[in-house]
């Protein structure tokens, strides 16, 4: 993608982004997609989740959403970015919800993002994570919120651990950190990101942990004015740098 500096035209993201030109937030609808015209599902994910030839973005409404921009899915066996299911369960599968659907009920859509950490910081484009939302009209919003829930695999992963990463104890953290992007498409380091805690196991009290089960408004006002959003995740678990939990999160509206 070009850097190119965007001309201001505010609008509120929830995710919900809103114009000033219009009285009310631009709030993501999964049944209006642009690019590609329609969803088609197998059993229940997007059937183009592992295409890495003609969605680098997906777009629904004005959001552009970054789905396998390292362009490699590894003969079909592994993908990053954003990509949409269905799933009406909580058991443990990657593209799963614990919500068992998105915010509008049980096997509505959502999206699913997987965060990978090995996609450079630095690639041929300037973009700064493999989760990224832009807009596909030019403009700049201003954030409103957005709904956050855990992905059913990272949730039974923290609950019980599994083959690479470990059962959560005493000290334990997943975070889901929410960055607002500037006209460059870079991370905005003038403006403090939104820190999401997916699971929060820092009290010494085993009864006051959390891990996140159900669908969270997170308030994204802070972030102000954006050409875009990324999104960036951290574990107390890791092992040479790298994090052992896996790195998945659900969004909605």
């Amino acid at each position: 993608m070009s850097k190119k500096i965007i001309l201001c035209a505010v609008f509120s993201m929830a995710v919900s982004l809103s114009a000033v030109r219009a009285a009310e937030p631009i709030t993501l609808d999964l049944s209006q997609p642009v690019n590609p015209e329609s969803f088609e599902f197998t059993n229940d994910v997007w059937t183009e989740t592992y295409n890495a030839t003609d969605y680098t973005y997906f777009e629904v409404q004005n959001f552009m959403f970054s789905h396998l921009p390292s362009a490699e899915n590894y003969g079909e066996t592994s993908w990053e970015g954003f990509t949409v299911a269905r799933i009406s369960s909580d058991t443990l599968n990657s593209f799963g919800c614990m919500a068992q659907g998105g915010f509008d009920g049980v096997g509505k859509p959502y999206l699913v993002g997987y965060y990978s950490e090995y996609y450079t910081w630095t690639n041929e484009n300037g973009e700064p994570s493999s989760n990224m939302i832009l807009f596909n009209d030019g403009n700049t919003y201003d954030a409103v919120g957005v709904y956050v829930c855990n992905n059913s695999n990272t949730y039974h992963s923290i609950l019980n651990g599994d083959s690479y990463a470990k059962k959560f104890a005493q000290g334990d953290t997943l975070v889901l950190k929410i960055h607002a992007l500037d006209e460059y498409y870079a991370i905005d380091d003038s403006k403090q990101n939104v820190v999401v805690y997916l699971a929060d196991c820092r009290s010494s009290d085993a009864s006051a942990w959390k891990i996140n089960k159900g669908w969270e408004w997170i308030d994204l006002s802070a972030l102000g004015n954006v050409s875009g959003l990324a999104f960036t995740m951290a574990s107390s678990d890791v092992s040479y740098g790298y994090m052992n939990t896996p790195a998945y999160f659900c969004l909605d509206k």
